[in-house]
């Protein structure tokens, strides 16, 4: 009993020399010396010690100011041949021209033998950590930042991608037009896409993004679908989106072109009846489209939705079934009540929900 005693009071000598003699040291790296408002610049602290460190917490969270964004990256803590190492890395995004200059705070937290002792043998009273613990606060290494202000606001690298139909609809029928930017950028300062077309009913979709971030900044895609309505032949202005491109150092355009839609005349009352109907059944969204166009003024006055003059549920359901494409249903969804199937139409969007079985039983199941 005795010896083992002895063991267990030289093995807490040899852990205070141990721990007495320990040091660690901060450093800090910044992948730019030059950047523009709004781009991202990846920036990593590393704490190391010669041993394993293990009897310090680290404190260490940079806020962001009026001047600059931090966003966490990752955060780890490693052993490497018996020395600990506690990385962070994060993205900072500056948001004023100027030269920066950041000196960051972490508070090193150092605990003692004996309340290592003392919390194996007791219960531990979390207010007395103040006591038990030595505090140091430490200014870290001063990063700098030489920061540029960009012709455009939207800068990265982009390529763009327009998905539509054919242009020959049926009157009142929709023509579907889909507008991608892909890259890697401030996706943030894309501004939504605004179409105004004489006498068309243009149903716009809030924009969709799928964005993930690693040390070469935001990467990702910015999807936003439209829906253009109307009796007679159209033309879908064209529309040009610039940015400044970071690896060219020019400011770039990214075109979409104009589309002439031809509209076929509208439908015949035999095209319009139910199946197994007598009387003329109008489908509520032709009822809103055709009131829409013949006076869009009094849509504002009356202030009536789809939603309000469609007939029962089962007519939904009907067409919701008869969907033949996810396409198809997400265009029926943003027809009917955009704002209720967001979600959903989010999921189909970014591929989360790819079975068109799938959707089908959502919406079902939403409605009934």
């Amino acid at each position: 009993m005795k010896r083992n005693l002895g063991r267990f009071v030289f093995t807490l000598l040899f852990l205070s020399l141990s721990v007495g003699a320990s040091t660690y040291k901060w450093s800090a790296f910044v992948a730019k010396e030059k950047a523009y408002v709004g781009e991202a610049v990846y920036v990593k602290y590393l704490c190391e010690f010669d041993d394993n460190g293990e009897l310090y917490i680290i404190d260490f969270k940079p806020q962001s100011t009026d001047v600059y964004d931090f966003t966490l990256l990752t955060k780890s803590e490693k052993l490497t041949d018996g020395k600990r190492i506690n990385s962070y890395e994060y993205i900072l995004e500056p948001k004023a021209a100027q030269n920066l200059q950041i000196t960051l705070e972490a508070t090193m937290k150092k605990t003692s033998i004996e309340s290592i002792v003392d919390n194996t043998t007791n219960h531990y009273d979390d207010t007395k950590f103040d006591s038990i613990h030595q505090k140091t606060v430490l200014k870290m290494q001063m990063i700098s930042l030489e920061v540029l202000d960009a012709p455009k606001k939207l800068l990265g690298d982009f390529t763009l991608q327009v998905k539509k139909d054919e242009p020959s609809v049926k009157a009142y029928e929709p023509y579907h037009l889909d507008v991608t930017l892909i890259g890697e950028g401030n996706f943030d300062a894309i501004k939504s896409l605004d179409f105004d077309v004489k006498n068309v009913k243009v149903f716009t979709q809030e924009p969709i993004k799928k964005i993930d971030l690693d040390k070469d900044g935001y990467k990702g895609k910015w999807t936003q679908k439209f829906a253009f309505i109307s009796s007679g032949d159209f033309t879908i202005p064209a529309k040009k989106i610039q940015y400044f491109n970071t690896l060219t150092q020019n400011v770039e355009s990214l075109q979409i072109d104009s589309i002439d839609v031809k509209v076929q005349k509208a439908y015949k009352k035999a095209e319009l009846l139910d199946d197994g109907e007598d009387e003329l059944v109008f489908d509520a969204t032709y009822i809103y489209y055709f009131l829409t166009l013949l006076g869009g003024f009094l849509v504002g006055k009356i202030n009536f939705t789809a939603q309000k003059l469609s007939i029962k549920n089962e007519k939904f359901i009907s067409k919701v079934k008869a969907a033949s494409s996810l396409d198809a249903l997400s265009m029926l969804l943003i027809l009917n009540d955009e704002k209720k199937f967001h979600s959903l139409l989010s999921q189909i969007d970014s591929g989360e929900v790819s079975s068109l079985k799938e959707a089908k039983k959502l919406i079902i199941k939403s409605v009934q």
